[in-house]
């Protein structure tokens, strides 16, 4: 058949030639005309949505496919720190236009971690550990489905911030939770030590902080703010860390753990290692 036969053809000939050629080369019927259809969930978010202007508490995500090894082993998204923040957004396929960036850092974390189990099952090897009993090293591997989740209590005001006395000061601190865009501003912050201009070190608690603290005994300006932060006593800062920590929606990743050198049962709070996570096999020094 040349090019002038085909653009002749009417519809007819087409299709009685189409329905000849499945009738030779038989085709499973769920294959023809249609799409591929990829697995879905909806996930209740641990936040319920109360910090969120639409108050969405429910996202739909997709099983990982095949696409999104692409994401994972592309050298541009990996040297650029972009990774998993492609893989959140293409892995959330209703959101109700609840931008990713938006979202708390515990939802993100819990939408992540079940995108996770869809593409890399439910085992988790976060490393070697030392028993509390015998002191000896073991490498326990982690069911995730034993994380819960810690879901918001709605004890915060209108503005979704939450309020707390330090113990030190006794000053009257009002706190928002990270949300995305926090996480991405605060892996940029960098400061040079004086006199060593050379060295530099991350201000992850005190840049944190800034963005977290809204409000301290009724004020809200941000230079003072910074500047309280910067003589906080070290007990009240590991007061209001431990609190937002405890308060904060999200996964609760405290699991029950046996040491096979032993057989002492601890609780032990498992930090979820994104390169453990998405890259299991990746060679990590301990």
């Amino acid at each position: 058949m040349n090019d002038n036969e085909e653009i002749v053809m009417g519809n007819g000939r087409k299709n009685n030639l189409i329905s000849q050629a499945q009738q030779n080369n038989p085709i499973p019927q769920e294959y023809i005309d249609s799409e591929f259809v990829i697995p879905t969930e909806i996930i209740s978010l641990a936040s319920k949505g109360i910090y969120y202007i639409k108050g969405q508490n429910q996202v739909k995500i997709k099983y990982m496919t095949a696409d999104a090894e692409d994401i994972l082993y592309s050298p541009e998204l990996i040297n650029s720190g972009k990774v998993l923040d492609v893989i959140l957004k293409e892995g959330i396929v209703d959101s109700n236009n609840l931008d990713p960036d938006d979202m708390l850092s515990g939802d993100r974390n819990q939408l992540l971690l079940e995108l996770r189990k869809t593409g890399l099952g439910d085992d988790y090897k976060p490393g070697k550990m030392k028993c509390p009993s015998c002191k000896e090293e073991h490498a326990p591997t982690i069911n995730l489905n034993d994380f819960t989740i810690k879901s918001a209590s709605e004890d915060c005001d209108e503005k979704g911030w939450h309020e707390v006395i330090l113990p030190v000061t006794k000053k009257n601190i009002k706190f928002r939770f990270m949300t995305g865009h926090d996480e991405k501003a605060i892996s940029k912050s960098k400061k040079t030590i004086p006199g060593k201009s050379k060295i530099k070190y991350d201000k992850l608690v005190t840049e944190r902080y800034l963005r977290q603290i809204m409000e301290i005994d009724g004020i809200t300006d941000k230079i003072y703010i910074k500047k309280f932060i910067g003589i906080m006593p070290l007990k009240d800062s590991a007061f209001l860390r431990e609190y937002i920590k405890r308060i904060e929606p999200g996964l609760n990743t405290m699991v029950t753990l046996e040491c096979d050198k032993c057989g002492h049962v601890y609780e032990h709070d498992i930090v979820l290692n994104p390169i453990k996570l998405f890259y299991p096999d990746a060679e990590i020094d301990e």
